[in-house]
């Protein structure tokens, strides 16, 4: 259901219907979860557009172009000099994002939901995987892998998993290697070393750790067992609600702290239609919306938090797809910025997964899929595929992880 959520926000968009600003009142019935996103192979991003005008507008109905449409060049801009005045420099643009490659069609494969970049330089990456076919209708499996080289290795993680049916996405406390927490349909685990631990029996969706404070974690439940958000200062045996303000469709898709400042969360709810928003939250557990890139444009639902700067990076679901970040998601509402880093492709779907230390530098993950136009109205979706990117989303490599069967 997750993917079919995303899917649905995919088909609204290529067909023109775009994303509005949002004027929720009530909430909608929760839809139930969705998974992350597919990918391609091996990606370098296209020529990234000219910022929007100045008053938002409904957005222009788009079209999904062919897997083979290209961008055109920038346009170059040369303003007139006045008589008083010296010549305008002609504005500059982030440069272009271009796929090299793409997926190779595939009837099941193995997906990445939930990826972990751990402590240390480079940290050990945890990938949750959830197996998928065309349909998105087979049968829950799961299975998480570890990589010590950046990803280009992979093997299955020692202590399988719990409930693998219905593991939703793995969590960890990020000062020590292997704290992991995995949120299942048969309640909260902790890795302890030689084995998991039931450490509450709800059914949680995700869970968050404050760095080194074990004891304080966050969650994320679904709408139809109350608070959408709930927090527990004893490690997971009691837990109180902590979603004052959070003004929500169909409850949160990721839940992310600040590493900077563990009073401060953020998270994106699920879509409504084809829109996606942000949140953001203080340690109290009071929400408010936070401004998003390009005039509130919506969202994919999905974030990566920079750990040394706590820069939050977004990606806008208008095609085309854009990558954002904001160097001060913390400062005060009125003051936050957006910088557009690059375009996509028109036929690529990006899903940001986790930011960190990589062997080359600080490293950005994200899932990549192609997005065919197949006439009438109808769309193919390609299998997701991890890739990384170390220049801030301008070139993306993809990962040999595993997808197929073994």
């Amino acid at each position: 259901m997750r993917r079919a959520v995303l899917l649905l926000m995919i088909a609204v968009v290529l067909a023109g219907c775009g994303g509005g600003t949002e004027a929720p009142t009530e909430v909608a019935a929760p839809t139930a979860l969705l998974a992350a996103t597919p990918v391609p192979t091996a990606v370098a991003l296209p020529e990234a557009t000219a910022a929007p005008s100045a008053t938002p507008a409904e957005p222009t109905p788009t079209h999904a172009p062919s897997a083979t449409a290209t961008l055109p060049p920038p346009a170059t801009v040369t303003l007139a000099p006045s008589p008083t005045q010296p010549p305008a420099p002609s504005p500059t643009q982030p440069p272009a994002a271009t796929v090299t490659a793409s997926a190779t069609p595939l009837a099941s494969w193995w997906e990445v939901i939930s990826l972990l970049v751990g402590p240390g330089n480079p940290g050990r990456l945890y990938a949750l995987q959830q197996r998928r076919d065309r349909t998105y209708t087979y049968p829950d499996q799961t299975r998480l892998l570890v990589s010590d080289d950046g990803g280009q290795t992979w093997s299955p993680f020692a202590g399988a998993l719990p409930a693998k049916e219905c593991v939703h996405s793995i969590g960890m406390d990020y000062a020590l290697l292997d704290a992991l927490y995995a949120p299942t349909c048969q309640g909260l685990y902790r890795w302890s070393g030689s084995g998991w631990d039931l450490v509450s029996p709800r059914d949680v969706t995700q869970v968050a750790v404050v760095y080194g404070q074990p004891q304080v974690l966050w969650a994320v439940q679904t709408p139809d067992k109350g608070d959408v958000v709930i927090r527990s200062d004893d490690g997971g045996a009691t837990w109180t609600p902590a979603a004052t303000g959070l003004v929500h469709f169909n409850g949160v898709a990721v839940l992310g702290i600040d590493p900077t400042n563990a009073e401060r969360l953020y998270a994106i709810i699920w879509p409504k239609y084809a829109g996606s928003y942000l949140r953001r939250g203080n340690g109290s557990g009071v929400w408010e919306q936070m401004p998003a890139p390009n005039h509130d444009t919506v969202i994919d639902p999905g974030m990566a938090i920079d750990g040394p700067t706590g820069n939050l990076y977004v990606v806008t679901s208008l095609t085309p797809y854009q990558l954002w970040v904001s160097r001060n998601p913390g400062a005060d509402l009125t003051k936050i910025q957006w910088e557009l880093l690059h375009d996509l492709p028109p036929d690529v779907w990006a899903h940001l997964l986790a930011a960190g230390p990589g062997p080359n530098g600080p490293t950005l993950y994200a899932n990549l899929t192609f997005i065919r136009q197949l006439g009438g109205g109808f769309i193919d979706v390609g299998p997701a595929l991890l890739q990384y990117s170390t220049d801030a989303g301008q070139v993306w490599t993809a990962l040999p992880i595993p997808t197929g069967e073994k």
